[in-house]
């Protein structure tokens, strides 16, 4: 074979290849449903009346509520609306009928489509826009849901994580309570809390109730220690009933907030049990009872 045989074949060979590549590169047209039947329930037809207003398809004399709206599904299982307008001004009567690809106007019930003319045409074209806008619309609302939905999944597989560590929840219940068995707590207040994320780094997670315990420093000061965050109902209790009296009265005196604390070191932990109302009740009438022996005391102090 000569070597302008050679290039030649060559030459061919590469320009079936970009062309294949051009075929396969061409994008495919985007498909764009139809309007479903629940869209067209949920859609402004207030909106849609004035754009028709402006247009004039509807004169300025009728009023931008429909007198009535019916939804039905044609023979081809196409959604249909079929609104009625009425004049303010004289007995005229106007009916929109729209489909997902036409539209048809009624004037005194005689159809304007054969023939077909300008306001039919004018109102095709603004319902063909408007439709645009619907899916606009319902394509923003459902990634929206979507979005949340996703947030959900992450806080339920959090969630499910937590709760199958929890077969040892008993010994780490224990070392709880035995590393805090003389701790003082002088603060029930919100502090940051950080939660590995699935690269095993730490990432800010928000704030959280904590129990912030006195300690001793060795010239005989008192200062704030390390923050713990209890886990279980009991851990809870002692967190509680170590409060100092002034933090009890505090408490005491903003009960709802004390027990929107508890409550959402409930909910945190995702330990379900039923000791959780026993504990925060309890917990409610300790620091309730602290506040009102405080009160009492300062009424008798006064005297």
């Amino acid at each position: 074979m000569g070597i302008i045989e050679f290039f030649r074949k060559k030459f061919a060979k590469d320009e079936a290849e970009q062309t294949t590549t051009v075929d396969q590169g061409v994008s495919e047209e985007k498909f764009v449903s139809d309007l479903s039947f629940v869209e067209m329930q949920d859609a402004d037809w207030r909106k849609f009346a004035g754009i028709l207003k402006k247009e004039g398809v509807l004169s300025n004399s009728y009023e931008k509520s429909p007198v009535s709206i019916e939804y039905y599904v044609a023979k081809d299982n196409t959604p249909v609306v079929d609104m009625t307008f009425k004049s303010a001004t004289s007995d005229s009567v106007r009916r929109v009928q729209l489909m997902n690809n036409s539209a048809f106007l009624f004037v005194n019930g005689a159809i304007e489509s054969f023939p077909e003319t300008k306001r039919n045409k004018d109102l095709n074209r603004l319902w063909a826009d408007f439709q645009n806008r619907l899916r606009h619309y319902n394509m923003v609302d459902i990634n929206r849901e979507g979005y949340l939905h996703a947030l959900r999944g992450k806080r339920l597989m959090k969630k499910a994580q937590k709760m199958m560590g929890m077969r040892d929840i008993y010994d780490r219940e224990q070392e709880f309570l035995k590393q805090n068995k003389d701790a003082v707590y002088d603060e029930f207040c919100y502090s940051a809390v950080f939660e590995r994320n699935e690269n095993g780094f730490y990432d800010y997670a928000g704030e959280m109730p904590k129990f912030v315990p006195l300690v001793e420093t060795e010239d005989g000061h008192f200062v704030s220690g390390e923050p713990v965050m209890p886990f279980t109902p009991r851990t809870l209790e002692h967190c509680i009933l170590r409060m100092t009296e002034g933090q009890k009265v505090e408490d005491g005196e903003f009960l709802v907030e004390f027990e929107k604390k508890c409550r959402q070191l409930q909910e945190y932990s995702c330990f379900e049990s039923e000791d959780w109302d026993r504990v925060i009740g309890f917990g409610k009438n300790i620091v309730r009872n602290q506040y009102l022996t405080s009160m009492t005391a300062d009424d008798c102090q006064m005297r």
